[in-house]
Parts: C-alpha cells; structure tokens; sequence
C-alpha cells in the first residue's frame, strides 16, 4: 500500500520488515498515551491471597495478575464466596493517592476489604517468565494495593481501561475492537511514507482520517447539553448541544 514493494516482490527484505514492524510498535504505543484512542474498559478478577496485600499487575506469568498494566481502575467489587451459592457482589471503592495516604489503619484483617489503590506506575519486571525478544516492548507492571489484609480467597472483579495490544514479533495474534483494523493499516501507511520517501497516496490520507476519528468518536465522552434561560428571547425552551455544535429549537 506504501508502494515500497511491488507486485512482482511482494516479500519485504529483512531490514524493510524491521523497519515497518518498528513503525507498528510506535504507532500502538503513541495510541497508548492518547485517552481517545485506548481500548474501552475491560472486565477481569483476581483473587486475594489471606495475607497478601499487594498484586503485581502485568503481562507476564512471573506476576500476581498476568494481563496487560491497565491504564487505570474504573471501578470494582469483591465477590463473597462465603455466601455460595449466590456469593454477594459488595462494592470496593476505588481511591487515589490522597485517599490512600490519609487512610489511618491499612493492614486490618477483613475478610472483605472495603477499599484499593491502583499504583499505575511503570515498573520493569526483574525476571520475566516471557521475555520479549525486542527490547522494544519490554514488559512492565503496576501494582493493585488492597486496603485491609485479606482473611479469606474472595474475588475482585474490576473494569479498567486497557492499553492497545503490543506486538512481539511478526506473528501476533493481535485483539482489537471494531474500527482499529483500519486506524492501524492506514496509520502505519502513512509513517511508512517518510520513512522510503514515498509520496502520501491522499486517498489513504483521507481513509486514515475516517479511521482516526471513528475510534476517537467511540472513544471519547459526549459533551452535556448546555440549557439556556427560558425567559431570554426566541429560546422557547432550546438548548445548545455541545456534542453537535449547534443550536436545537424545541417547538
């Protein structure tokens, strides 16, 4: 598509395939540290281990929580095993930094605790189980502080807001929603093109475009509607809609 191989040389050269893999790597990653263009919010559980407070949270088996290092917690609950079988759903606060620093006693024995602190910090694993061979997307992890020293093997279920996939090497399977197939065939074209001194196709400019802003729209939270005062003139009860950028009349 970036017209650096053609139709009677469709296998790239070892350093041409570096080159555009190195690419992918750098779009995923710059996507990573944009809010509209990470993945949605994910579901996943864990369970507490009696007298573990803190869970490792990464890509790697050597940790407490082998998945992706969320961009942040959203929300959670811990599941009351002891009531099986239809085990209680109790919400978990989830609390920042502030919060966690004022909170007076943090190690009390429960065996439901009541609230966590995400540490989202980038850590580097010491001895991953699954090092990568590109240095390039070395895993880290952040860290899942329970606040209450857990008494009983209950369950955490939290949603948090996931990382793009990153690639490892040339045969991942990679796991995106719908509309990111697109942003990264297009998005990756277009870095491409600077990099073999190719002329940007305006074409692909344009699909890479519709592609950008699809993911964004899907991503990004609407605007309130702004209401105006009914007894200024000729409102007759419209509002400013700041989503479409225009004004709605209401007969």
């Amino acid at each position: 598509m970036a017209n650096v191989i053609g139709a009677g040389n469709p296998t790239p050269g070892a350093g041409d395939a570096d080159l555009a893999f190195r690419c992918l790597l750098g779009l995923i990653d710059t996507s990573n540290a944009d809010p509209i263009k990470r993945l949605t919010e994910r579901m996943s559980q864990f369970t507490l281990i009696p007298g573990q407070q803190d869970y490792k949270i990464g890509a790697d088996s050597s940790l407490d929580i082998n998945q992706p290092r969320p961009q942040n917690i959203l929300r959670a609950n811990i599941i009351d095993q002891s009531a099986l079988p239809t085990p209680n759903h109790i919400p978990v606060k989830v609390i920042g930094w502030d919060e966690y620093e004022r909170w007076g006693v943090r190690n009390a024995q429960t065996p439901l605790p009541q609230a966590l602190y995400y540490d989202s910090d980038f850590n580097p694993i010491p001895n991953p189980a699954n090092p990568p061979t590109d240095p390039a997307v070395y895993p880290g992890y952040a860290t899942i502080h329970i606040v209450g020293m857990p008494t009983a093997a209950n369950t955490i279920e939290f949603w948090s807001r996931e990382p793009l996939t990153q690639a490892t090497s040339y045969f991942d399977t990679l796991f995106f929603p719908e509309g990111y197939y697109e942003y990264l065939l297009y998005g990756l074209t277009m870095r491409l093109y600077p990099r073999y001194a190719r002329p940007v196709d305006p074409a692909v400019a344009s699909l890479y475009s519709d592609a950008r802003l699809a993911i964004e729209s899907a991503a990004v939270t609407p605007a309130p509607a702004m209401r105006l005062d009914g007894g200024l003139p000729n409102v007759a009860g419209g509002y400013w809609d700041g989503r479409t950028n225009s004004w709605i009349r209401r007969p």
